[in-house]
């Protein structure tokens, strides 16, 4: 089980790798990398109000913007407050 702060690798779905082959943002196969932000002890929130943000153990960790530039959904991490 990955802990927090490790990258794990990883292959996204069919319909996501064709998604990104066709508009050349990778070629195939696309193996992805992703922090580890959360495990399983952790609660994860997206939440709409007051402003859509995701957070996790109540530290808001990104904000969600309703369209990115090419008019489809997408988050801003930012970085969490320091503890």
């Amino acid at each position: 089980m990955p802990t927090r702060g490790e990258v794990a690798v990883f292959r996204p779905p069919t319909a996501t790798e064709l998604l990104i082959v066709a508009h050349q943002i990778l070629p195939a196969p696309v193996p992805l990398l992703k922090r580890v932000e959360a495990t399983g002890q952790d609660e994860v929130c997206c939440a709409k109000e007051p402003v859509g943000t995701i957070s996790i153990n109540g530290k808001v960790i990104a904000e969600v913007l309703d369209k990115d530039r090419e008019g489809g959904g997408h988050c801003h991490p930012r970085k969490a407050a320091a503890a």
